[in-house]
């Protein structure tokens, strides 16, 4: 995968642990389709957290670090459109808060990023 991102184009891994929990009255459709079937209740509220056991963006390595985020997303997840409250683990160096920050908030790639969202399970 390649994030484009005024400061970075680079390919990135990510593998660990996906916590998820949403507003939905089943389990989360949106990511059992990867972003296709709508939610259960027409819009998502989710929050969301993924430990890297494994993980690197060109030369920068983002093992051991932990990333939790907010979610609000108005309908289907593959239509983009979200807001998103961010957190970075403290322990993340100035190069590797920039890294996580690419990959998780870029809009260009929100949608590339639930259908990959293996990488990050």
């Amino acid at each position: 995968m390649t994030i484009t991102t005024p400061a970075l184009t680079e390919t990135w891994s990510i593998s660990g642990e996906l916590i998820l929990n949403c507003n939905c009255t089943v389990f989360c459709p949106c990511v059992a389709s990867l972003g296709k079937h709508p939610p259960t209740e027409g819009y998502c509220q989710a929050w969301s957290g993924v430990r890297i056991d494994k993980g690197s963006c060109g030369g920068v390595d983002l093992s051991g670090l932990n990333v939790a985020m907010l979610l609000d997303i108005p309908g289907k997840m593959e239509r983009g459109n979200w807001t998103l409250a961010l957190w970075i683990d403290d322990r993340a160096t100035d190069e590797q808060f920039a890294v996580l920050e690419s990959i998780f908030r870029s809009e260009e790639h929100t949608s590339e990023l639930q259908s990959h969202h293996d990488l990050v399970c």
